[in-house]
């Protein structure tokens, strides 16, 4: 297999290969050669990052197995622009978990990944993980390689995205991000305050009724003393 090589060109001059040496060369053409080998070498590490070449081999299988699925899907997608039915199953289940409050530890799971790829892509990108991958695949996977995974795809958006995407999450009513984070506390918070608040009641309910049977005792007093006061004036006692 032929491989690239880097070679130099000066007008009027023959080429020659860089492990030649530069002794023969001007200060003037030496400089420029560094300038121009800098600005190649920052490009070259732009196309490095924005492949993702050399980190792939720090993603484990699984999370190869998902990012060459996420690829062949999308393949497959921009050529169809259609979902077939189970990926519209899928799609459907993402969307119910994304837009209500989950209270089973595996939809939590599933609808923070969906949060993740939704904040840090968009909403096509967001179907394609959920037509693709499925709520099971991604429950399975370990922390890190959820968290790599959505690296994996903030990485490499203009490698997955495609017009299609967008329209295919417009027709199956996927949320916006401002949309997706306006789901409600899980019932079983608001219910604890129910509770708290129901304590307050109940407390608020005995001081009352303390209060009262304090009024009435005062009032009992204040009677049984002016029984007394009255009999003995009426006996000729004077106090």
């Amino acid at each position: 297999m032929d491989y690239p090589s880097l070679s130099f060109h000066i007008k009027n001059e023959a080429d020659f290969n860089w492990s030649d040496g530069f002794q023969e060369l001007t200060d003037s053409h030496v400089q420029t050669l560094f300038e121009q080998c800098s600005s190649a070498l920052n490009l070259l590490k732009s196309e490095i990052d924005k492949r993702q070449l050399g980190v792939r081999q720090e993603y484990t299988a699984e999370v190869s197995n998902c990012s060459n699925k996420l690829l062949k899907d999308v393949k497959r997608l921009k050529v169809l622009e259609r979902l077939g039915d189970r990926d519209c199953k899928m799609v459907k289940n993402a969307v119910d978990i994304l837009s209500t409050s989950q209270t089973s530890r595996e939809q939590r799971v599933y609808q923070e990944f969906l949060h993740d790829i939704l904040h840090h892509s968009n909403r096509g990108l967001l179907l394609l993980c959920a037509a693709s991958l499925g709520k099971q695949r991604v429950t399975e996977l370990t922390v890190d390689d959820r968290l790599n995974l959505v690296l994996y795809v903030k990485k490499n958006q203009a490698l997955l995205d495609c017009p299609v995407l967008e329209h295919l999450a417009d027709f199956h009513q996927v949320p916006t991000q401002n949309a997706a984070c306006k789901v409600t506390r899980p019932p079983r918070k608001r219910a604890r305050n129910e509770g708290a608040e129901a304590v307050t009641q109940k407390s608020d309910q005995s001081l009352l009724s303390e209060e009262t049977f304090e009024l009435t005792h005062d009032t009992s007093t204040v009677s049984a003393t002016h029984r007394q006061d009255s009999t003995l004036n009426r006996g000729g006692i004077c106090l």
